[in-house]
């Protein structure tokens, strides 16, 4: 009976190191453990590796942002600022709309090619000048100076409607590739 025995729990010894040696072993490319690629088992550690260090990072850091937008850690707030760094505000109301006598007028741009004077004598004080365009078979232009013939490389392109600021006893020009085209103005002169 001993042998019995003997030989029983020998052979049980004898599965229990076989399977243990399978468990432990990959058999070809499979393993009984349940993965059974390597290279998805490397893949699943690497993402659980980034996926806990982005948590930590995330809870420890207070501009976590930073990293995710690639930017330096900054208040949230946008603003201007003037030439001595004082911050303003674009919302102020100073200086927004133009106040002070108006008047309004049309120039004929009657020869192709030509600059003319808008308006045709320019005020004695800082001013705001609006300006439409009327008729415009033509490309027109406008300028801070009369030099040269108004084309591609002299002069910037009119919008249909044109807000300009401009100084005391100064000018803008307006020209068109094509003569008859006309050009709206309304002159507000600052008090």
């Amino acid at each position: 009976m001993k042998k019995i025995v003997d030989s029983i729990i020998k052979n049980k010894v004898s599965l229990l190191k076989l399977e243990s040696n399978k468990l432990a072993s990959p058999v070809g490319d499979k393993s009984i453990s349940g993965v059974r690629d390597s290279k998805k088992r490397f893949f699943l550690k690497t993402v659980g590796a980034v996926g806990i260090g982005a948590l930590i990072y995330s809870l420890f850091s207070k501009k976590a942002q930073a990293l995710v937008f690639g930017s330096a850690p900054a208040t949230n707030v946008v603003g201007l600022k003037d030439s001595s760094n004082t911050r303003i505000s674009p919302a102020k109301e100073e200086d927004t709309f133009p106040t002070g006598s108006s008047s309004d007028g049309t120039i004929a741009l009657a020869s192709a090619d030509t600059w003319y004077t808008v308006p045709s004598s320019a005020p004695t004080t800082d001013y705001t000048i609006i300006v439409s365009l009327e008729n415009a078979d033509g490309t027109v232009r406008w300028s801070f100076n009369n030099g040269g013939t108004p084309s591609a490389t002299n002069g910037n392109l009119v919008p249909n409607h044109i807000a300009l600021n401009i100084g005391a006893n100064k000018s803008v020009y307006f020209g068109s590739s094509t003569a008859g085209d006309d050009v709206n103005f309304t002159v507000i002169e600052k008090e």
